[in-house]
């Protein structure tokens, strides 16, 4: 085994949610090759390395795109993810900055549309096998990328929150008490779980006062957030990110509704802390607004990073449409025996699936 791996990869970012892609191919063909065998084992602690802001790349989160017309990569994908993925064109793993895995990331597949462009000159639709099941990607430009996500997940054993009574009901303003206060909670999934808040004491016009004027991604400090998220409900959002009735943790919106077609948003990503953006925050956001009766089906929603569309469609699938974009490439050397697999859950977050963490690679 030689001392030192030499990965290639992309930086890409969804307005501001910046990622790091990994060639799954790329890969399989270089003396890294091992790595993939024992992927889902030793992916955690990869992406806390390569996340690290200082020491490495940086990024909210660490991405392997695999292109499935290579025969290795397909069977890889149906490991992962069953039989479903040899009609797929790309297969992908998400894990955030902490090395937990997460299911679903809007703002990721866009630049995966983005990705297959650059990487393998892939154009039109393709679908994209996930956990969540096929998706559907399609770059027009990279100011114009759309997702086609599958319905969302609205009760509580779905989503999944525990509470005595609620595990075949929606969770739609539902009363919930934390951190000494109470206010109404809607939760969804759209491929990970979400707790959007619309009310509450915390929630004051001048905590929105952020999007009145423009804010560059270059002054925000990721690590903390104290840019872009207000630091007053940080320890709110962290507590509930991470609260016991939300048993593989949650994401957490927090919405200002300008009207029915707009709103302003703020993330605390599962795993992550606060972002720029999040897609599929911007998903759950609209749908939870939907269910309140506060939004229509289509809506712009403005986080910090930029402005998503979002519509959930007649046939309960959820559209999304937003921008993508190559920051820079780059290769980066790291030690193959700092590549351990992880003994323990070092992250609290969401555990990989029995199927998942028993796949084999190739």
């Amino acid at each position: 085994m030689p001392e030192f791996y030499t990965l290639p990869f992309l930086k890409m970012e969804g307005l501001g949610n910046d990622l790091i892609f990994l060639n799954g191919e790329k890969i399989l063909l270089s003396e890294a090759r091992p790595m993939l065998s024992q992927w889902l084992s030793i992916v955690g602690e990869l992406t806390r390395r390569l996340c690290n802001r200082r020491l490495a790349i940086g990024g909210d989160g660490l991405i392997l795109a695999m292109s499935l017309d290579n025969d290795e990569m397909r069977q890889m994908a149906v490991n992962f993810y069953g039989n479903y993925a040899k009609d797929c064109h790309l297969s992908w793993t998400y894990h955030n900055s902490d090395g937990s895995q997460s299911h679903m990331c809007g703002n990721g597949l866009r630049c995966l549309a983005l990705w297959a462009k650059l990487e393998k000159n892939l154009t039109g639709p393709l679908r994209v096998a996930t956990h969540d099941g096929p998706v559907t990607i399609d770059l027009i430009d990279e100011d114009h990328v759309t997702v086609i996500f599958n319905s969302p997940r609205l009760s509580g054993k779905q989503i999944p929150f525990e509470a005595p009574g609620l595990e075949g009901k929606q969770i739609v303003r539902q009363p919930f008490a934390i951190n000494g206060m109470q206010f109404p909670i809607t939760c969804v999934n759209v491929g990970n779980p979400h707790c959007v808040i619309f009310e509450g004491s915390f929630l004051k016009p001048d905590l929105f006062r952020a999007f009145e004027k423009e804010l560059p991604v270059t002054t925000g400090n990721v690590e903390t957030g104290q840019k872009f998220f207000p630091q007053e409900i940080a320890s709110l959002a962290r507590s509930i990110e991470l609260d016991a009735r939300f048993p593989e943790c949650t994401n957490v919106e927090f919405v200002k509704v300008l009207d029915r077609g707009h709103i302003q948003l703020f993330v605390w990503e599962r795993g992550s802390g606060p972002t720029l953006a999040c897609g599929s925050a911007a998903m759950a956001a609209v749908i939870a607004g939907v269910l309140e009766e506060r939004l229509d089906r289509k809506v712009a929603v403005t986080l910090p990073g930029g402005t998503l569309l979002i519509e959930w469609l007649p046939d309960d699938n959820i559209k999304m449409t937003g921008a993508a974009n190559l920051s820079f490439r780059g290769q980066i050397k790291i030690q193959s025996a700092q590549l351990k697999a992880d003994s323990t859950d070092k992250s609290k977050m969401v555990k990989t699936k029995a199927k998942l963490s028993k796949a084999g690679a190739i």
